[in-house]
């Protein structure tokens, strides 16, 4: 009892644990009063009990492990594993000898182990993601029947990627954040001209609007307080010259993109 109650057994096996506290009280009772075969039924009992709650407490060390795996499964093959997988073992040898809260000690440090080598993919995982929903939301507002069922098919991959980023399986999430971008740029081969025309269009003319607000933020900064034209402008504008560029060439994707 001493032993689960240090490794925090309430936590996982609570009804069996206070049976097992309630045995005990009377199996001490009944040793007290000489009554050992009772006493001897009741330890039976306790022990049945622990057989329980130990089986809760591995168990859930274990379901840590294979959480632990699977994020490991999202890591590049040539990060450095070696330390990860000594610690898992470390821990599954610490469930054995029913030492929990040091298992758990240690799949808590593995975990932060696996969080740091994973920033890396799981940034890439975003910025995969955000590819695919600037195209596919250029193409939302398209008429085409053809091309809505595969923007919807676009759109339910995304929504994948964006759970599989949210749950870290960042791996998971690459892959379908460019399923779901490979999916959308083929519905733009099915779009007839006018819809992505009139697409580009209105994505270019918003990008004029917001290119001469920009512009005007930045000569009030200048004419009221003598803030030198921040470098981003031009960018902007440059974005801007190469979408209208885009769309006079009938390039209308890029033009979208740019825009």
């Amino acid at each position: 009892l001493q032993m689960i109650d240090k490794n925090d057994g309430s936590k996982y096996a609570s009804v069996q644990l206070e049976q097992m506290k309630h045995y005990y009280k009377q199996a001490v009772s009944a040793l007290e009063a000489n009554e050992l075969d009772n006493a001897q039924t009741l330890i039976s009992k306790i022990e049945s009990d622990k057989a329980v709650v130990i089986s809760q407490m591995k168990k859930a060390v274990y379901n840590k492990i294979y959480k632990l795996n699977t994020y490991m499964a999202q890591l590049d093959e040539s990060d450095d594993l070696n330390q990860v997988t000594a610690s898992i073992e470390n821990a599954k040898n610490l469930a054995e000898n029913v030492e929990i809260v040091s298992a758990f000690d240690t799949l808590n440090q593995t975990e932060t182990r696996i969080a740091r080598l994973l920033e890396s993919v799981c940034y890439s995982a975003q910025e995969e993601i955000n590819k695919a929903r600037i195209l596919i939301e250029s193409l939302n507002k398209t008429t085409n029947d053809d091309a809505q069922n595969i923007i919807q098919r676009a759109n339910e991959h995304l929504a994948a990627a964006t759970e599989a980023r949210t749950q870290n399986l960042c791996k998971d999430s690459i892959s379908e954040a460019r399923q779901a971008k490979n999916i959308a740029e083929s519905a733009v081969s099915v779009l007839i001209n006018k819809d992505i025309r009139a697409a580009a269009k209105k994505r270019i003319e918003t990008a004029r609007k917001m290119t001469d607000n920009a512009q005007k933020l930045a000569d009030e900064l200048y004419e009221t307080y003598g803030v030198k034209t921040p470098d981003q402008l031009q960018t902007i504008q440059n974005h801007y010259a190469i979408a209208n560029n885009a769309f006079e060439i009938k390039q209308y994707d890029d033009a979208i993109k740019q825009a």
